[in-house]
C-alpha cells in the first residue's frame, strides 16, 4: 500500500515528454552552429599546418641538397668512419658477451670443495718436489742464489741502487762518449753533418769502428743517455733514452737511403757489416 501511495508523486515531479522534447529543439540549432564553425576552423587549421608543412619540408629539402653538395666527401668520411666504429663497437661488445656468459658457465660449474681439494693437492706436490732428491746435491745453490736476487728485488736494496748508479751511470756514460769520438775521428770533419742526407764532397767510411756498426756515433750518444739515466735515476730520461733510441732507427732508414744513392758501394759495405748499432745483435 505505501509503495502504491509513493508511486503517483514520483509520477507528478518526472518532467513530461513535452517539455524534454521542446526543450531538446531549443539546444539542437545552437548546438549544430558551434559543431559546424569547429568544423570549419579545423578544416581551416588543417589546411594551414599542411601548407606550413610543405614549405619547412621544401626548405629542409633545399638546406639538405645545399649540405650534400659541399660536404659530401666529409660526409662520405664521417659515414664510413661512423659505420667502422659501430661495427668495431658491436664486434667488441659480442665478444664480451660471449665471454661474460663464458665466464658465468664456468663459475657455475666450479665445486667449492673441489678447488679446496686441488689447492690442497698442489701445495702437497711442491712441498714433495722442494724435498725431493738429496740434499746438497741438487744445486741448492743456484736456487738459492734466485731466492736472494728476488727478494732483494721486491724489498729494495739502497746499497745496490748506489753500486748500480756509480758503476752502470758513470761507467756506460764515459764508454759511450769515448765510443762517440773515437766514431767522429774514424768519420771525418769533410763527411761530419747533422742531417741525413749527406754532404756532396763527402767520401764512405768503412773503416775503424765502422767496420763493426755503419753508425757508431749513435750508438755512443745512445750510450751517454742511457748513462745518465741510470745515474739520475731519472724515468724521464730512461723515456727520453727510449724516444731517442727510436728517432735513431727512424734516421738510419732514411739516412741509408740518401747512401746509396750517393755510394753505389754502400749496398756491398751493408753485407759485409750487418750490424747497425750493436755488434752481433743488430
Amino acid at each position: 500500500m505505501r509503495a502504491v501511495a509513493r508511486w503517483p508523486g514520483r509520477l507528478a515531479r518526472r518532467p513530461r515528454a513535452s517539455a524534454l522534447r521542446s526543450r531538446r529543439a531549443a539546444v539542437r540549432p545552437g548546438a549544430r552552429r558551434c559543431a559546424l564553425r569547429m568544423a570549419d576552423d579545423g578544416e581551416k587549421l588543417k589546411a594551414d599546418v599542411n601548407e606550413a608543412a610543405k614549405i619547412v619540408e621544401k626548405d629542409v629539402k633545399e638546406a639538405s641538397q645545399a649540405v650534400q653538395t659541399r660536404a659530401e666527401p666529409a660526409a662520405t668520411t664521417a659515414e664510413e668512419y661512423a659505420q667502422s666504429a659501430s661495427d668495431s663497437f658491436a664486434k667488441y661488445q659480442a665478444m664480451l658477451s660471449e665471454y661474460m656468459e663464458d665466464v658465468t658457465a664456468k663459475l657455475e660449474n666450479v665445486d667449492p670443495d673441489a678447488v679446496v681439494d686441488d689447492i690442497g693437492k698442489a701445495s702437497t706436490t711442491l712441498f714433495d718436489n722442494f724435498m725431493a732428491g738429496e740434499w746438497l746435491k741438487r744445486g741448492e745453490v743456484y736456487g738459492a742464489a734466485q731466492l736472494v736476487l728476488a727478494f732483494m728485488m721486491l724489498t729494495g736494496q739502497p746499497l745496490v741502487d748506489a753500486l748500480a748508479s756509480l758503476l752502470l751511470g758513470p761507467g756506460l756514460f764515459i764508454s759511450g762518449a769515448v765510443l762517440s769520438g773515437k766514431a767522429l775521428v774514424d768519420l771525418g770533419i769533410p763527411n761530419l753533418s747533422l742531417w741525413p742526407r749527406p754532404v756532396s764532397k763527402g767520401t764512405l767510411v768503412t773503416t775503424g769502428l765502422y767496420e763493426k756498426v755503419r753508425h757508431p756515433v749513435y750508438s755512443g750518444v745512445l750510450l751517454v743517455s742511457l748513462g745518465n739515466a741510470a745515474a739520475t735515476h731519472s724515468a724521464g730520461s730512461f723515456a727520453l733514452t727510449a724516444a731517442l733510441a727510436a728517432l735513431f732507427v727512424k734516421k738510419i732508414e732514411v739516412e741509408e737511403e740518401f747512401l746509396k744513392e750517393k755510394y753505389p758501394e754502400y749496398s756491398s759495405y751493408q753485407i759485409s757489416t750487418p750490424y747497425k748499432l750493436i755488434p752481433k745483435v743488430w
